[in-house]
């Protein structure tokens, strides 16, 4: 079993995604910058959303964790620092 926990202070609103690994699941939502990783080979949809803007390296961690994607949903209104 594996776990995420994302607060979004903006909305007030916490998101928990609790799944067991292998994720067999085809798709993954509401992935934060606190996303840790992990290798997520049935994933082909994701979805990213943070308050916080994305930023390269964190690019780098999703196509290392989710080398199948067919389809990135990205919802942020921050533009990035680096």
């Amino acid at each position: 079993m594996a776990s995420n926990v994302y607060r979004f202070l903006k909305m007030k609103v916490l998101y928990s995604h609790i799944y067991s690994y292998p994720y067999r699941s085809t798709c993954y939502q509401y992935i934060t910058n606190d996303f840790s990783g992990g290798l997520f080979k049935c994933v082909h949809t994701i979805s990213l959303y943070d308050e916080c803007p994305f930023e390269h390296d964190f690019f780098l961690r999703i196509s290392n964790s989710f080398s199948f994607i067919k389809k990135l949903i990205l919802l942020n209104n921050e533009p990035q620092k680096k």
